[in-house]
Parts: structure tokens; sequence; C-alpha cells
């Protein structure tokens, strides 16, 4: 059987035989394809007992970056789950840490526990040598914007550890690393007052690594952060409050980019996204990602587009020193980043014959309004990818929402921990299905998923009636082969999937489809 045959086994629930025929293949030749295929296998899986080979395959997948990490945390997950109880030295443990947020709340509260154990042994003065769990557990926390449930005592501890950190860093007092270990569980240590003073000593490596992620890259940004053009003013209220939300800290974070093949034409580029879609070049190699957070988009663009020149904007410049840190990092020198906000866009002279913008459109005051400021950006023949919220996906979030609404929980780091404590007790029932979403996992991604200052949802009709006020065509959805087929089935007299009607009644059938968000191309006459 061909690869592509295991995809679609695994798609179908028949786990098993897809991972053998992905060892087959592996063993044969370690390809790309025998990679992504084996961790799509993994990824589509809740696997407990598995051959050890398999388990080490997942470990190399994630430091390897075989995919996104976060793609392969609830496989990874469910490998942990199914060998209890979990061991602190486990390679697969420490890989995950390293590389993802941890998507699942049983997890969740083990490493909660093993964080308020490491603060007590550091207020102990007990300075044996730092484990490889304890580096990782700093990682994680960082990544998940330290979004662990903390007790009033706990914190207590944590104040008075911070205030003595910065009191030794300030007289030039050598500070123990355990102690710098479980602070950097609870805080970011560039916020340590004197914190540079922390690059200098000689560390152990696992130290060196931590403080490379909590000190040297932030402080990095922040130099790229004052040197970033403004192209745009903000240009209103809405606009502002969301650029304050996205400031508190770079939304979000990401280590790896997926491997990627050979550069191709914008044209083959679009087609592996949408089916159906029409093969005809695209004029021009200049490509606009207008809300481009971190970078991860417009830096995987610019390695996959061949000849391209991509603007990526932001309003926020937490996010945007992040992105120019990881351009550097990864040798994307055809990336250009710069602050503006997406209703302001038209006034800076430059078109392009791809534009993106996903998860933006719906958070501004008004999205049509919003829409119809890039269109002019957009050359004739060009596509748009866009992405927005649908309001059967995110059922689940909008229940969460009244429960905030109900509680009066703020939209802030004790408020979001105080909300999740909640719902993770809740542990089933509507509002525990929030906990579907890998975004709850993280402080920045559960305050944008549940506490956002403005947000709309849409539906399929909605769409449709945005893209006609915008004079843009529908052109596809983005989904997965299984979702594709699926639908072929429903509506074998539409093979190319251009009916939106359809696609309503398709939705409500089955309304899982567009959970996260909806992706679709649209292009301009």
């Amino acid at each position: 059987m061909t690869l592509g045959e295991a995809l679609g086994l695994a798609e179908a629930g028949r786990v098993d035989e897809a991972i053998r025929i992905a060892l087959a293949e592996l063993d044969r030749a370690e390809t790309p394809q025998a990679r992504y295929v084996f961790t799509r296998c993994i990824e589509s899986a809740r696997l407990t007992r598995v051959p050890s080979r398999v388990r080490a395959l997942v470990v190399r997948a994630l430091r390897e970056a075989w995919i996104r990490p976060e793609d392969l945390a609830r496989g990874a997950v469910s490998l942990l789950r199914g060998s209890p109880p979990i061991d602190r030295t486990d390679p697969l443990l420490l890989a995950l840490l390293e590389t993802s947020p941890v998507p699942d709340a049983k997890l969740e509260r083990f490493l909660t526990q093993a964080r308020r154990e490491l603060l007590e042994a550091a207020v102990r003065d007990d300075d044996s040598v730092v484990t490889d769990f304890e580096a990782a557990l700093a990682h994680v926390c960082l990544r998940n914007d330290f979004v662990f449930d903390a007790l009033d005592d706990e914190l207590s501890v944590v104040a008075r550890l911070r205030s003595d950190l910065e009191a030794a860093l300030g007289s030039g007092r050598p500070v123990g690393e355990r102690r710098l270990l479980a602070a950097a569980c609870y805080f970011p240590l560039v916020g340590l007052t004197h914190s540079a003073a922390l690059l200098d000593p000689a560390w152990s490596a696992r130290l060196e690594d931590v403080l490379r992620v909590h000190v040297r890259e932030p402080i990095e940004e922040r130099g790229l952060r004052a040197r970033m053009p403004r192209l745009t003013d903000i240009a209103d209220g809405v606009s502002e409050a969301v650029r304050a939300q996205y400031e508190e800290s770079p939304y979000p974070r990401w280590s790896s980019l997926e491997p990627a093949g050979a550069p191709v034409a914008l044209d083959t580029y679009l087609r592996q996204r949408v089916a159906g879609l029409p093969r005809e070049p695209i004029e021009g190699t200049q490509l606009l990602v207008a809300g481009c957070g971190t970078g991860r988009e417009p830096i995987g663009l610019a390695r996959q587009v061949a000849g391209s020149q991509v603007l990526a904007v932001d309003l926020s410049l937490a996010s945007l020193g992040y992105a120019q840190r990881k351009a550097v990092e990864l040798g994307a020198d055809n990336v250009e980043f710069a602050q503006a906000d997406i209703v302001r866009l038209g006034s800076i002279g430059r078109t392009f014959g791809y534009i993106s913008s996903s998860g933006v459109l719906h958070h501004l005051a008004d999205p049509a309004e919003g829409l119809r400021n890039l269109v002019p950006l957009l050359r004739p023949g060009g596509y748009m990818m866009l992405g927005l919220y649908s309001e059967l996906g995110r059922r689940a979030v909008v229940a969460a929402r009244r429960h905030i609404a109900e509680r009066g929980y703020a939209p802030t780091a004790d408020g979001i921990r105080r909300c999740r404590r909640d719902i993770l007790a809740a542990d089933a029932g509507e509002l525990a299905q929030v906990m579907s979403f890998d975004d709850f996992f993280v402080g920045s991604e559960c305050r944008d998923l549940l506490f956002h200052v403005q947000e709309h949802r849409f539906t399929v009709s909605k769409i449709a009636a945005l893209l006609e006020s915008a004079g843009l065509a529908f052109a596809g959805f983005s989904v997965p082969p299984s979702t594709r087929q699926l639908y072929a089935r429903q509506f074998p007299e539409d093979p190319h999937g251009l009916v939106l009607g359809n696609w309503q009644s398709f939705e409500e059938a089955h309304p899982q489809t567009f959970a996260g968000m909806y992706f679709f191309l649209a292009r301009k006459p």
C-alpha cells in the first residue's frame, strides 16, 4: 500500500494498519513524505501501548520538527498516559515539554504539582544538581505563559523568591541554579531587575538553554521592536484595545516550522491548500500577510513560494519583535516586518498578488470594512486567504464566555487562572468541551479564545454576504482530504466545492468541520 493510502486508513480510524505501513516506508527510506505520513498517523490517533520504536520516533519527530510539534502533542500525551506512572526521565515527556505546550488536563495537574515541589525545594536552598525534567518544566511554563494554577500561599513564596533574586543580582551575589529554575517556572526571568547580569556567569548547559529563551532572546526582541518600521497609525479605539491585548506577550510562541521542500510557484502553493483551484499562473511575487502575529506564517510563506517578497504587518510590537528574531534565526531575508493597522493599509501605495489575513477580520469593529480596505491592495486575478471564526464551530467557546460573564472573571493573568481552574474542575459537560481547543492550555491563547476584547463569529451565509460586499469570488475552502471526500459524496454535482449553500448544509450536519476557523480563498476578478 502507498503512503497516501496509509493516511486514508489513519483518517478512517485504522491507525495500527496505517502506522505499520508508515514504519515499513521509513525502513525503506526515511524520506520527508514517509516522516510526514508517520506523524500524521500519530497526530490523528489516541494511542496507548505501542512498540518502543514508535515512541522513539515520536521523540525524534518532536525534536526534529517532522511536523509542527504542537500538532503532535495530543498523540504524545496519549502515549504518555498509556504507560503510567509518569516517569520524569522519560525522553518522550522531556521532548514534549521542550517543544510544545501540553494540551491535557491530567498531565497539566501533574506538572502543576511538580512545579510547586520545585519551588519548595528551591526556597529550602536545595542546590543539588538540576535535572533535565526541571529545565524542561521551565521551558513549557514560558511557552504556555505560566498558565498553570497557583495558590495564594504559593504566589507569596514566588514574590519573596523574586525579591531575593533581584537583591542578589543587584549586589553581585551568586544565585543558585535551582532557585533560578524555580523562578523560571512562574515568570519570565527577563522581567527581573538586572536580568542581563544572568548572561555573564557560566551556568550548566541545562540552565544556559533556559536563560536563552527567558533572557537572551527577549532582550534581542526588545532591540528589534524599538527599530520596527511603522507603516500606518492605529485607526481607532478597538484597534488600540486589540493592540494592547497582544502587547502583553508574543502571541503565539513557536519553536520551529514544518520542513519545506523546494520552493514552488504561487499558484502551485495555493493548489496544495485548496483542491480544485484552476491551473493558471498568478501574476507577481509580492505577498502580504495582514496580521502576521509572531511570524510563523510569513516566514513559512517566504520559504515555500519561489521568488517571493513578503510584507508582514501586525498591530503588536511584542509579536513583531519575536517574528523578526525568528526570521533572522531562520535566514528568511525575503520577509519585511512592520507595524500597521490593516484598516489603514490602503495608504501604503503597494499591491500584491496574494494576501493572507487569518484570524484578524473577526477582531475588527467592522470586519466588512476591514476586508473592503484590503481589496484595493490585491491585484486583479489575485487571491486572498481568509480565516474567520465559525459560529457553529465555536459553540463550546460561546458557552464558556457565558460562564465567564456570569462569574465575572477579569481578563488578567489571575482571572484567566481562576477561570481555567473552574473549567478544569468541571471535567465533563458543555463547559469542559472548551478543553478540546489547544488554545485553552496557553495563557495568551486562552485569553484570545475566551477573553478577547472584540470578536465576531460567522456562518457560511455570512461569508457569502461578506465576499459579495467586497467584490470577491469564493474560490474554495482549505479542508483536510477526508472532509473534501465526505463533501464530494454528499454533493457530487459540485466537484470543486464552490457552492457555498452546500457548505452551509454540510456544516450544519457536521458542526465541528470548522471548529478552528473557516479557512478559504477568495479571488479578485
